[in-house]
């Protein structure tokens, strides 16, 4: 049976191209907005403008389909610069107009021991920190279908083994309970940015692995075009010897 992976370039920003597990900021000091473009996949026609706090966090990001607004997203952090929550404003879904998620943190010496994830339909998901040695985090993920009624319903558990490199998420192993397991490579550039994704699976898929929405791939390589201080311009993606584009960033300072 074959795999299908959902990839949607309308999510691409200029942080989606760093591995996070975890909702941390990507931080712009010296910018106040952003201004970006999607142009593969179910992304194509898409663009966003994001405004940004002095400390560079963005607060407000706006998506639309050319000229109209499809969702307005609202973002609240901590003193850590994690999201605290994110609010989507939508008024082409009358049933959904306000969702709101909801990210809470405990820590431990400066790392994320615990994180829950509560949804809008009550959804939630939850990691919690089970073991840690030099810079390998071994954390016990659960999703429940019905977050006030976790002791009620079966929840389903993965254990998630993160390896970093210089702050830098280099492998991610997630094992299911049956024991199948998927290693995930990430390799980066000079600013940091994603170069590589390699993903490979125990067992081996008898068929190959269909990526929908964009182009995709279990071993995917990433380009840029950065401007004077580093930011990208242009996102490319390399999928099977073939370069696609996947957006362009603009940015206004202070």
């Amino acid at each position: 049976m074959k795999k299908i992976i959902a990839f949607f370039a309308i999510c691409l920003s200029a942080s989606i191209a760093k591995a996070q597990l975890f909702h941390t900021a990507d931080l712009y000091p010296t910018t106040t907005s952003i201004k970006s473009r999607s142009f593969n996949g179910t992304g194509k026609g898409f663009w966003s403008f994001k405004l940004l706090d002095t400390l560079g966090r963005v607060m407000d990001e706006k998506i639309y389909r050319k000229k109209e607004l499809v969702v307005n997203y609202l973002y609240t952090y901590n003193d850590k610069n994690d999201i605290t929550t994110t609010i989507a404003i939508s008024e082409k879904n009358p049933y959904r107009k306000r969702d709101t998620t909801t990210y809470i943190y405990t820590y431990l010496e400066n790392h994320i021991s615990q994180e829950q994830c509560i949804y809008h339909n009550n959804r939630g998901d939850q990691y919690n920190l089970i073991s840690h040695q030099d810079s390998v985090f071994t954390y016990h993920y659960i999703s429940y279908s019905d977050w006030a009624r976790q002791q009620d319903i079966p929840a389903t558990a993965e254990t998630h083994i993160l390896t970093y490199r210089q702050g830098l998420l280099v492998k991610k192993e997630s094992i299911r309970p049956n024991g199948d397991k998927t290693t995930t490579w990430f390799e980066y550039d000079t600013h940091q940015q994603l170069i590589r994704r390699k993903i490979e699976r125990d067992p081996i898929l008898r068929e190959k692995t269909v990526y929908t929405g964009g182009p995709g791939s279990d071993d995917q390589y990433y380009s840029y075009i950065y401007d004077k201080k580093g930011r990208i311009k242009r996102l490319y993606t390399t999928v099977e010897d073939k370069t696609y584009q996947l957006a362009t960033y603009q940015y206004k300072d202070r």
